[in-house]
């Protein structure tokens, strides 16, 4: 074999090696074995394609394809297929999913709370402000409450009534000072 042969053999070897590393596995795993971790790591994405959040989503629909990728690229090697022949004449066609380990490999999916867009009815990550599919603006208790309730009118309305209201109660509990107070109008207003 040339220089650039053996190099090249080392590479892919290299490259498996980071393959079976990425996935959680070792080279002395058995198929069953590395299919199984290839279950629960595809498992955990194709539940993270149907989530809310669009970035969840589309984290899990690249760790997904790296995924396969890099089973494909096991299942491709010469290790992979040396170990599967001897495995299988060990074993036979036998499978014991008990001695089958979970991944090492832990996805850690966060807690995502959603809370329904009142424009277009599409469910939606409470943290947002905007929806991502109609652009409607999401607001929370207080600002529902801000928005409906303290507007300019409303404003106007509350600050004359306490004026009033202020007015009547210093009346009724100052009565002497009702002549004093008509003298500080100027004349003609009443």
């Amino acid at each position: 074999m040339s220089n650039s042969e053996t190099e090249e053999r080392d590479d892919k070897l290299k490259d498996v090696i980071l393959c079976y590393q990425a996935m959680g596995v070792s080279l002395s795993d058995s198929p069953e074995q590395i299919e199984f971790t290839y279950n629960c790591l595809t498992k955990e994405y194709k539940k993270n394609l149907f989530s809310p959040d669009l970035d969840l989503r589309e984290e899990a629909k690249k760790s997904l394809a790296v995924t396969t990728e890099l089973y494909e690229t096991i299942k491709g090697s010469v290790t992979y297929n040396s170990i599967a022949r001897e495995y299988e004449k060990q074993v036979g066609n036998k499978t014991d999913v008990k001695k089958l380990r979970k991944p090492d490999v832990k996805v850690v999916v966060p807690e995502v709370k959603t809370v329904t867009c009142p424009s277009c009815y599409s469910l939606i990550s409470k943290e947002l402000k905007i929806c991502p599919k109609c652009k409607a603006h999401i607001y929370g208790r207080i600002e529902k409450f801000i928005r409906q309730y303290l507007t300019k009118r409303n404003v106007i309305i509350l600050i004359i009534l306490l004026t009033v209201t202020l007015v009547f109660s210093a009346v009724i509990i100052f009565p002497d000072m009702i002549p004093a107070l008509l003298k500080l109008l100027p004349s003609g207003t009443l």
